[in-house]
C-alpha cells in the first residue's frame, strides 16, 4: 500500500506506475493522467492530428506539395534519371536553375529544372564541405581517434574499390589544396623506410610510359641542393664492397696464332687516333646505353677477327 502525493489516498501498489529501475511512482495512475494528459477522452482537433499536415506544407505551392513532387518526377524523366554533370544515377535531386524564393512564376516550369546528384547539388549551392559544422570548423578538429577505431575503419574499407566517378569528385575537391607543415612532417615520418612493392612499381612504370619526365627542363634550387647534400652526408654508398657480377666478354678467350702474326707490328709507325686529344673524354660521363653499344660492337669485331673475316 502507498499514499498518492496528489490526492492523499492510500491505494494498493497496482494503482501506481512502476519505473524501469524497480521504483514505484509517487502519483497514482489517475492523478498522473490528470496532470500530463488533461484532454484525454476529448476529440482530437489539434494540428498534430493523425493525417493532418501543417499549414506550411499544406500550401498548394509548397515544397512538400504534390505539385512539386510531380514537377521533380517530370524533370528526372526528361533527363533519363541521370545527373547532368557527372552522369551518376544515384541519389538524384531536381534543382531549380533560377532560385525558388526569387522566381515564383518559374517554380513549376520544366525548363527551370535540372537533374543533379546529391554531391553535385551540394557543390552548386556552396555546400561542398559537408563534414563541417555551422561555424565552418570540422567535427573531428581537436579530437584524437583511438587505434581501435582507426583499425575498424581500415577493416571496413579493405577490399573496396572507388568508382571512377568518386575518384573524379575527390580529385576535384582536393584540387588547389596544400598540406600544412605539420601534415607534411607527419607524412614523411609515416613513409620513412617504406618501399614500393614490385606490383606498384610496375603500375607506376606503365602509367609514366610515353610521358615526359616531370623534372625535364627544370633545375634544382640552391636550397634544394643544400638539403640534398646534407641528407647524403656521411652516407655509405649502396654499392660499396659489392661486386657488380659482370663477367668480362673476353674472359677465357685466347687469340689465335694467325691473328697474332697478322697483327704483328700492325700499329708500328701509325699515329694514334687520340693523339693530342687527352682531355677529350675528361669529365665526360658515358650513359649505360652507350656502354652497352660499345661493348656489343667490340664483341662482334672480336668474333669476326677470330673467325677470320677481318684481317
Amino acid at each position: 500500500m502507498k499514499i498518492c502525493c496528489d490526492c492523499g489516498i492510500l491505494k494498493p501498489l497496482s494503482d501506481f506506475y512502476k519505473l524501469k529501475n524497480g521504483w514505484i511512482y509517487k502519483r497514482c495512475k489517475v492523478c498522473y493522467l490528470d496532470k500530463y494528459s488533461p484532454n484525454r477522452g476529448k476529440p482530437n482537433t489539434g494540428r498534430f492530428k493523425k493525417g493532418n499536415i501543417p499549414l506550411t506544407r499544406k500550401k498548394i505551392d509548397g515544397k512538400q506539395s504534390n505539385r512539386t513532387k510531380e514537377w521533380c518526377k517530370a524533370v528526372k524523366e526528361r533527363d533519363n534519371y541521370e545527373c547532368q554533370y557527372c552522369k551518376s544515377k544515384e541519389k538524384l535531386h531536381a534543382h531549380h536553375i533560377k532560385k525558388w524564393k526569387e522566381h515564383r512564376e518559374l517554380r513549376f516550369n520544366l525548363n527551370n529544372g535540372l537533374t543533379l546528384c546529391s554531391s553535385c547539388h551540394a557543390v552548386l549551392h556552396g555546400k561542398e564541405n559537408c563534414n563541417l559544422l555551422k561555424n565552418g570548423t570540422s567535427w573531428i578538429k581537436g579530437k584524437k581517434l583511438s587505434k581501435e577505431y582507426i583499425q575498424k575503419l581500415s577493416d571496413a574499407h579493405k577490399g573496396k574499390k572507388l568508382s571512377e566517378e568518386t575518384k573524379i569528385k575527390i580529385s576535384k575537391a582536393s584540387k588547389g589544396r596544400k598540406h600544412t607543415e605539420e601534415t607534411k612532417r607527419k607524412l614523411s615520418e609515416i613513409h620513412k623506410g617504406m618501399k614500393h612493392t614490385f606490383e606498384s612499381r610496375k603500375k607506376m612504370c606503365e602509367s609514366r610510359k610515353g610521358k615526359p619526365s616531370h623534372r625535364k627542363g627544370k633545375k634544382h634550387t640552391p636550397e634544394a641542393i643544400k638539403k640534398m647534400r646534407k641528407s647524403h652526408k656521411n652516407q655509405i654508398p649502396w654499392n660499396k664492397d659489392k661486386k657488380t657480377g659482370q663477367i668480362p666478354w673476353n674472359k677465357g678467350k685466347k687469340m689465335s696464332e694467325e691473328y697474332k702474326e697478322n697483327h704483328k707490328g700492325f700499329n708500328k709507325g701509325n699515329i694514334p687516333w687520340n693523339k693530342g686529344l687527352k682531355d677529350f673524354m675528361k669529365g665526360r660521363i658515358v650513359s649505360e646505353k652507350t656502354k652497352k653499344k660499345m661493348s656489343e660492337s667490340a664483341k662482334l669485331r672480336y668474333e669476326k677477327i677470330l673467325a677470320g673475316d677481318i684481317a
